[in-house]
């Protein structure tokens, strides 16, 4: 949708400019009102380009679950992956942890969260081979680290994060210090899906802006000490999780 709003601003910026007798290499020449109208129109042509330029296509969209944006972040994906010329994958990271290991045992256990929001995507028409989850993830940085483990061996350049501006704040944080320790790929870029946040109620702006606030110091100490512990519960939970992720999702 970028890419093509950017074309439109470019046609008609350059048509502007056709149709005016501008020129655009004597666009300081001539009076004031001119230069006006040559700037005006080579305005749209400069940002046309600048829209399509940046508007990559994406390999991959994550959806990072936890608290109520669920519904949204999931919108927001399923809307971009079918404005993709190229369907994307669609990476859902993150779940609730068991209350127990016998409640993974007798797999009675359920991630409601992650269910819901492959369940939503397949019923708006999103293709279920193009889903896939990241079943380990306890928090954004954890969302980041361990879905990066999969960037790598997928070869993934681009990925598009559905989610709001605070926490695709912090993704980018974490990115720059991911990428510094060597976790994180040096070609992998993240663009910003953001969601539609306008239905919130005051109450919900109110928690979230002090959650946002409380996340600061947290990711602080994280950065300060490093990522590599947090990339290290992973491989002690990994084995406990996944199958047990797998059979209550598909089952």
């Amino acid at each position: 949708m970028k890419k093509q709003l950017g074309f439109l601003f470019f046609i008609f910026g350059l048509t502007g400019v056709l149709l005016s007798g501008i020129s655009i290499t004597g666009a300081v020449i001539g009076n004031f009102r001119a230069n006006l109208i040559s700037i005006f129109y080579l305005g749209f042509i400069l940002v046309g380009i600048l829209m399509f330029v940046s508007n990559q296509d994406l390999d991959t969209i994550l959806i990072p679950t936890g608290g109520k944006e669920n519904k949204r972040r999931t919108v927001r994906a399923y809307q971009e992956y079918f404005s993709q010329k190229g369907k994307p994958e669609i990476l859902v990271s993150g779940i609730i942890p068991p209350r127990s290991v016998q409640e993974l045992q007798d797999q009675s256990y359920e991630p409601r969260q992650t269910k819901q929001i492959v369940d939503n995507l397949v019923e708006h028409g999103v293709d279920p081979t193009k889903i896939s989850i990241e079943g380990l993830s306890e928090n954004s940085l954890q969302n980041l680290l361990y879905s990066s483990d999969i960037f790598k061996k997928e070869n993934t350049k681009n990925v598009g994060i559905s989610t709001d501006k605070s926490q695709y704040a912090r993704f980018k944080r974490f990115e720059r210090q991911g990428k510094q320790e060597g976790l994180i790929p040096k070609d992998l870029h993240l663009h910003h899906l953001e969601i539609d946040s306008g239905g919130r109620t005051v109450i919900e702006r109110l928690k979230h802006g002090i959650y946002y606030l409380l996340s600061r110091p947290l990711d602080w100490n994280r950065m300060r000490r490093g990522f590599r512990s947090e990339k290290g519960k992973k491989k002690s939970s990994e084995n406990k999780y996944v199958e047990a992720v797998k059979t209550a999702l598909w089952s």
